[in-house]
């Protein structure tokens, strides 16, 4: 009899292939003959067992399967979806021992199977496990929800759950654990090339970042923001960037607003002559210590207050140069950002002797000495660290703990993308709480400091108040139908007497004995009049009569609207 062969494609890494009901994983082998030609286009069956234990251990489930070959005698077998011999595969405990694939393989696609061999199982435990709705005894190394890695059929994992949620991909969880994502400063995620979706943690501001396919974005819904040269970041502009995450910033505008001295002509100022990057602050704290005038260019710097920032200085030398060679890129932010342009000439903190200093022109970067007693244009700048938090910023708006301002100085729209105004707002507006206009303590619900105008009608529902005296005026306003039913106002009640009369109370009386002032209109009817009687603290009375023809003086029901105003 023709031997016959068979090929595993894949002896210890099987394709899995999960199925709902029930579990199953491919196999795929080449039939061939004893010459090694291959059995193409041709009727074969197969008997599957499970063995546990070794390759001769003990048979825990068979199916057999009936397929035909390919062009190329290639099968595709799922196996724990053919015809059940024995065993239950579903109640396999593959996280309990080793196992091993016996092959069996009838030619002429009968049932006189003959042995092609036995291979170890080594992914497929691990895969099929969560199939069984959990297994207790497959762990990592000892046997605790935290130790266990399981996998849902249906492609779910779970990391110390053996029920992850259907709806995610990867659920963890622990009491005793949390979960670490990638770590690193603003400068290496910034090196990445990211994809959309892509998180990290971010040391240099200690929060979460992703990455939304054109720019990172806090988690807060905020955009990280980037630090590189031109970038609007720690209270002024970026112009220097150490390696440490830290970095330098120039302020958005002179720290005054003309020429001013550098100071201290004929003194020399001991340790206020470094030039390199990073030792302005340190001249400018040494120009402080020696030279007491008021107006030197270094104190000036000093005494600089910007965007929340009071820690500014002179730059030195080369710190200086660096901002004249990116002064277009740093300009055009500054401008985006509130600030104003560059000048043409302005100060370092880098002192050469008792009557000169070194400044620059910024319309050619050239650097050179001027007498300390000539007037300069000053831009200060301060440093900042990896670890400095900044506020978030977008491209529009900066939140600085609980302050909320634009980034960008201009008009805030509320229901219009074209405010006119610093606040427009386009529509109705609600405020829990007291608002004031002119002043910050408002003591009414809404406190005018100064004039009001008003180019409509205004609105009273309850009281005005007179200010300068403890007197207030009380108005009660309202519309009554010709029923006698309140169409509009407050603070009253309507009896409708009989045609023609109705008494109106007010909800709470004057107080004082201080008969309040009641004017009183008819709405509807011209030929109709009302008449106000018996006005008291406590309401009046209203009689509306036909003052016409044949009809005349005779009582009529008509609507009608009033106004009270009195003493509180």
């Amino acid at each position: 009899m023709k031997k016959i062969t068979i090929t595993f494609l894949l002896a210890t890494v099987i394709i899995i292939s999960f199925a709902q009901s029930p579990q199953a994983f491919k196999y795929q082998a080449v039939a061939r003959d004893s010459a090694g030609e291959i059995l193409a286009n041709q009727n074969v069956s197969f008997q599957i067992s499970i063995l546990q234990g070794s390759a001769s251990g003990t048979i825990v489930y068979t199916e057999t399967h009936d397929t035909t070959t390919n062009g190329y005698g290639l099968v595709n077998l799922e196996i724990g979806n053919g015809l059940i011999v024995s065993g239950d595969f579903a109640s396999i405990s593959w996280g309990a021992d080793n196992y091993f694939l016996q092959i069996e393989m009838d030619a002429a696609g009968g049932s006189n199977y003959q042995l092609m061999g036995t291979s170890q199982l080594m992914s497929v435990p691990y895969a099929l496990y969560a199939g069984r709705g959990g297994d207790p005894s497959y762990s990592s190394s000892e046997n605790s929800p935290d130790s266990v890695v399981f996998v849902e059929n249906s492609g779910n994992v779970g990391i110390g759950t053996t029920s992850p949620e259907s709806s995610a991909l990867l659920e963890l969880e622990s009491e005793t654990k949390g979960f670490l994502p990638p770590r690193m400063t603003w400068m290496q995620r910034d090196a990445l090339t990211p994809v959309e979706g892509l998180i990290i943690y971010n040391t240099t501001l200690s929060n979460f970042n992703y990455y939304d396919g054109t720019q990172w974005i806090d988690l807060d819904g905020n955009r990280s923001p980037t630090y590189e040269i031109g970038a609007y970041a720690f209270g002024g502009v970026i112009f220097y960037l150490d390696d440490n995450g830290g970095g330098m910033v120039v302020a958005l505008e002179d720290a005054y607003h003309t020429y001013r001295y550098w100071g201290c002509m004929s003194t020399n100022l001991p340790g206020a002559d470094a030039t390199a990057i990073g030792t302005g602050a340190q001249n400018t704290a040494d120009i402080l210590a020696a030279c007491s005038e008021s107006n030197c260019a270094a104190r000036y710097c000093d005494d600089f207050v910007s965007n929340g920032y009071d820690d500014w200085f002179l730059p030195s030398k080369n710190e200086l140069n660096l901002i004249c060679q990116n002064q277009d890129l740093l300009e055009t932010t500054a401008l985006q950002h509130g600030g104003s342009s560059f000048g043409t000439h302005y100060w370092s903190s880098s002192e050469e002797d008792l009557y000169y200093a070194w400044n620059q022109q910024f319309y050619d970067c050239l650097k050179f000495l001027g007498q300390k007693n000539i007037g300069r244009y000053v831009r200060a700048v301060r440093a900042f660290s990896a670890e400095e938090e900044t506020p978030h910023t977008n491209s529009n708006w900066i939140v600085s703990g609980s302050d909320l301002y634009p980034a960008v100085w201009g008009n805030v729209g509320i229901g219009t993308s074209t405010p006119i105004q610093k606040l427009h707002v386009d529509g109705h507006s609600y405020f829990d709480g007291r608002v004031g206009i002119g002043t910050s303590s408002p003591s009414k619900n809404l406190d005018v400091v100064g004039n009001i105008k008003a180019s409509g009608y205004m609105l009273v529902d309850s009281d005005l108040h007179a200010p300068g005296g403890e007197e207030e005026l009380r108005i009660i306003r309202g519309n009554v139908n010709a029923d006698g039913s309140i169409s509009a106002g407050s603070g009253f009640s309507v009896v409708h007497n009989a045609t023609g009369e109705y008494t109106i109370t007010y909800t709470d009386a004057f107080p004082g004995g201080h008969i309040p002032t009641v004017v009183a209109t008819i709405h509807d009817d011209p030929d109709n009049v009302c008449a106000v009687y018996s006005s008291n603290t406590s309401g009046f009375e209203i009689h509306i009569r036909d003052v016409a023809g044949a009809a005349n003086e005779s009582p009529q029901d008509d609507k009608f609207a009033f106004i009270v105003m009195g003493r509180r």
